[in-house]
């Protein structure tokens, strides 16, 4: 089993952005494998806001097909009648 850090920036909605940060659910080293990230963003503009996110499977970068990275695109939840896009990548495992 294995998780990988997480974080990033969310799209700039409704004058504010918030950031995002933290470790993955862990998953078996098997082949096409996902992870769930889910979290709280930081406060902005007196709110914040929830999110939970399935990851691609891998992405390798050696040829052992060990160390890897999760593409993840998706949205947080609403408040305040808004929400906010989140894209990036995990950290690479192994690194």
């Amino acid at each position: 089993m294995h998780t990988h850090q997480f974080r990033g920036v969310t799209v700039y909605v409704d004058g504010h952005l918030h950031l995002f940060s933290g470790v993955s659910s862990a998953s078996p080293e098997t082949p096409g494998h996902t992870h769930i990230i889910a979290g709280e963003t930081t406060t902005t503009d007196g709110h914040s806001h929830g999110f939970s996110i399935v990851t691609q499977p891998p992405t390798y970068v050696d040829e052992a097909r060990y160390k890897h990275y999760h593409y993840y695109t998706g949205n947080t939840y609403t408040v305040r009648n808004h929400f906010h896009g989140m894209e990036s990548t995990t950290f690479v495992l192994g690194e």
